[in-house]
This record gives C-alpha cells, structure tokens and sequence, in this order.
C-alpha cells in the first residue's frame, strides 16, 4: 500500500478506506504488522483492560514490542481489573500510558445525562490525548459480536481524529477465549466500564459513528 501524499489530517478518510476493504482479506497478524511497519511512531493500542484484552496486546507485542499502549482511566476500575493491568504490564512488557478521566458520577444510562458521561469520560480524553501525541492510527480490539452497534462497523474508519483499526472484528469473543486459554494469557473475569451501563451492554462511546453525538 502505497502512503504518499498522506499526511495527518489529509487523506485520513481515504486511508481509511482502502484499509477497510484490504485488511479483511489478510491474517490479523499481518493487519498489524502492515500498518505498524509502516507508521509505528504514529500508532498507538488502545484497551480498556476487558476480558479478552490479552488477545491484542499479545499479536501487537509480538511484531511491535515497543508499541505504545494507551488506556483511559474511568476510576470506576475493579480490584480484580488493577490487578490484570498488573499482570498484562509484566507478561508483555508494555509501555503503558494511563490517562486519568474525570472521576464523574454515573449517571441513568438514559438521556443526555450519559451521553455527556460518555463523552467527558472517554471521547474527550481519548481525542486529546491522540491529538497531543500526534497519532495517525489507533488499534482496538473490539469484535462484531460484542454490541450492536458493532456488528455493522467496518476494520478502519477516521474517528476522533485519526484512523481507528479494529484487527480483532471478524473475531468472536469465543474465539478470543480460546485463544487466551491456548497461549496462557490472562483473562480479566470482573470487568466494569460504566460508560457500558449498568447491565454492561451498551457501547461505550468510542466506537459510536462520527454523527451520533451533535457535539463532542
């Protein structure tokens, strides 16, 4: 894939493009070892530390130890997730960057209340930190399977700025289970996102399309 001619902020959307139809049709490890190949300085792994978050921070470190791996921090975290972070840092020697979200009372997932929620405890800190950083491409490892609203995303997509690549979305979260047990990787069995609402079911926020919020 050529990048000429691309720079931030120009051409984002039609990178995104291109990534959309051609990642689908290679391995996940290959998606990965493309894009940090050629833009590794501009990419970052972002998770939220959820049950299966191993499974990308495993493939990622393997072909780009020294990837930089961003999580937002809700405050909300359980001791058992503390905990996963601990293990993950120390299994895969990552270069963690913690970025602290207002500590905000959970509002009812209902209404605009939460959606405010949502964009002060997430999408803001997010959008600036990708924009401080100067960050082209941020990875997820969100699957279809998991929400709704993700069943119909596409693997790249310009999002807060930069180009959000989901490598695991043709994935199942039974998948990812099996592959952590497989490879011996840790699962985060007690995970909470209060963004996800009270029965954890609701998409978080991130991966919303660009017009769902008026103003973010």
């Amino acid at each position: 894939m050529s990048t000429a001619g691309y720079g931030k902020g120009i051409g984002l959307s039609e990178m995104a493009e291109v990534l959309a139809v051609q990642l689908p049709r290679i391995p996940t490890l290959e998606r990965l070892r493309m894009l940090t190949t050629l833009f590794g300085p501009r990419t970052v792994l972002t998770t939220s530390f959820g049950p299966t978050s191993a499974v990308l921070l495993h493939l990622a470190t393997r072909i780009f130890p020294e990837v930089c791996v961003l999580n937002i921090s809700h405050g909300y975290e359980t001791s058992e997730t503390l905990e996963f972070i601990i293990e993950c840092r120390r299994k895969f020697s990552i270069e963690l960057l913690s970025i602290s979200a207002p500590h905000l009372p959970v509002p009812s997932p209902i209404g605009n209340e939460f959606e405010e929620f949502q964009k002060a405890t997430k999408i803001r800190p997010l959008r600036n930190t990708l924009e401080k950083l100067d960050i082209w491409f941020w990875f997820s490892g969100v699957m279809h399977d998991e929400t709704g609203a993700r069943k119909t995303m596409k693997m790249a997509r310009v999002r807060h700025g930069a180009i959000a690549v989901y490598p695991l979305l043709d994935w199942t979260s039974e998948q990812a289970l099996e592959y952590c047990i497989s490879n011996d990787l840790p699962v985060n069995n007690h995970y909470f996102d209060p963004c996800k609402g009270p029965d954890q079911s609701l998409e978080c926020g991130l991966h919303h399309d660009e017009n769902h919020y008026s103003d973010q």
